[in-house]
């Protein structure tokens, strides 16, 4: 009796178009098989002769001992684990028993690879959403310089959006990173550069590079970090006025904070004085019962300076509180208004 060892069955069943990758994608490859011991290896080519090193094998599976319909599932990397690297590939099998020639078979698409380019210069890479620090330990701050000649490096925390009008907080002072090469995670203790506390509060990460010549290069945080003594604290921190300005009674004046309360359950209360320690004497309160759940236009009140309250030419600071049961914090918007006086030239 004479046993014939056929040769594997091996068919692409989909996809059946073209199609493009990214990074973070899977795509379905279906098949469908049949060998007693053979094996299937699917691969991409940027061409179509398969008979050279450039092709890719993203996928090694058994061959089923009665014919079946099976699914791989490919994410974007070779067997060896490498990412695939973008460009365009032709998508073909070759499938195996060790007695026969092999078949290869072509699955007559094309899979285009879009591989995003990183990015050049300065990037503050985590923070990447917002996250929260709480007590002590550290909070891990991922930042590149992305240079070919040596730099220097602040990084910063804010609590508002605008960078430079000195409320900014150092938390690693110059830092040396060399030509071509990249600092390591900051493993930030919740002090300032100098050593002390950094207030509870909500804060954006950036850094400041300096590479020589006039001028110097600097990137932020997408996430922000909420700095929290304990859990579950209502926290806020002041947006505007971002700059001092000079008002007449009358003007408006807008007043933009963040809030976060995972309870739900605290209030915001804006306050205006000329002392900006923590000592409440001589604080004159604007809003008092705005509910910290809210966001949009709940986190912005439109104050008009009223004549007669406030002391002419005297410098007052804008100080947010946010509390349900005496945890919240405060904090004091970075620009302070004076009311002009209407008999100076």
């Amino acid at each position: 009796m004479v046993t014939v060892d056929s040769p594997p069955l091996f068919e692409f069943i989909s996809p059946v178009t073209d199609l493009t990758f990214e990074s973070g994608d899977s795509i379905n490859i279906r098949w469908r098989g049949q060998d007693t011991d053979g094996t299937v290896s699917i691969g991409l080519d940027p061409d179509t002769s398969h008979s050279n090193s450039n092709d890719i094998t993203i996928a090694e599976e058994g061959l089923p001992v009665t014919i079946d319909r099976e699914t791989t599932v490919w994410s974007g990397y070779s067997v060896e684990g490498t990412e695939v690297e973008g460009g365009t590939y032709n998508l073909f099998a070759v499938a195996s028993d060790g007695v026969n020639a092999d078949v290869t078979v072509n699955a007559g698409v094309q899979i285009t690879v879009v591989v995003e380019e990183e990015p050049e210069g300065v990037v503050v890479d985590e923070p990447a959403e917002d996250d929260e620090f709480v007590g002590g330990g550290h909070f891990d701050i991922v930042y590149r310089t992305n240079q070919s000649v040596d730099a220097i490096v602040d990084v910063k925390i804010d609590t508002d959006e605008t960078h430079d009008n000195g409320n900014e907080i150092t938390i690693l002072s110059q830092q040396f990173v060399e030509a071509d090469d990249n600092p390591p995670t900051l493993e930030w203790d919740g002090n300032d550069s100098s050593g002390a506390a950094v207030d509870d509060g909500i804060y954006r990460t950036f850094v400041i590079v300096d590479i020589g010549g006039s001028s110097t290069l600097s990137a932020e945080a997408d996430g922000l970090i909420f700095r929290r003594s304990v859990e579950d604290q209502p926290l806020i921190g002041m947006l505007t006025p971002s700059e001092s300005e000079t008002v007449d009674p009358g003007d408006s004046v807008t007043i933009e904070w963040r809030d976060e309360d995972e309870n739900e359950a605290a209030d915001i209360r804006i306050v205006v004085d000329d002392d900006p320690s923590t000592t409440p004497d001589g604080e004159i309160e604007i809003l008092t019962g705005r509910d910290a759940s809210g966001d949009g236009v709940q986190d912005r009140y439109v104050w008009q300076v009223p004549s007669g309250t406030l002391t002419v030419g005297t410098e007052y600071y804008i100080i947010g509180y946010i509390d349900d049961d005496g945890s919240g914090n405060r904090s004091i918007a970075p620009g302070t208004i004076i009311v002009r006086d209407p008999t100076a030239e």
